[in-house]
């Protein structure tokens, strides 16, 4: 089983108009595709919060660590938008989560 921890952004079919954070939804949705993949292997969707990328906090990321530790599964997946994947990614890393 992988546990999919989304954090919003466009995958999640929202789109940002601007740095006020107020999202409108579109027809999309990560659920709605994973579904229409048909993927062969068991996941659960978990939404850690819905935010543009660029407005994730420290305190988002902390969120995001407990959950991957709270977590029972060993594989992990977290949806990020592109803008500060890298500085969320350098946070986890940093961290014994001991996690795939």
């Amino acid at each position: 089983m992988i546990r999919i921890i989304t954090t919003g952004g466009t995958i999640e079919g929202l789109e940002y108009a601007d740095e006020s954070n107020v999202a409108r939804y579109k027809e999309v949705s990560i659920d709605s595709f994973l579904k229409a993949t048909r993927l062969s292997v068991d996941y659960e969707l978990e939404a850690a919060f819905s935010k543009d990328s660029r407005f994730i906090s420290e305190a988002d990321r902390e969120l995001l660590a407990v959950m991957i530790r709270k977590s029972s599964e060993e594989k992990i997946l977290v949806t990020h938008g592109t803008l500060t994947m890298v500085k969320t990614a350098k946070f986890l890393g940093k961290l014994d989560l001991n996690k795939k």
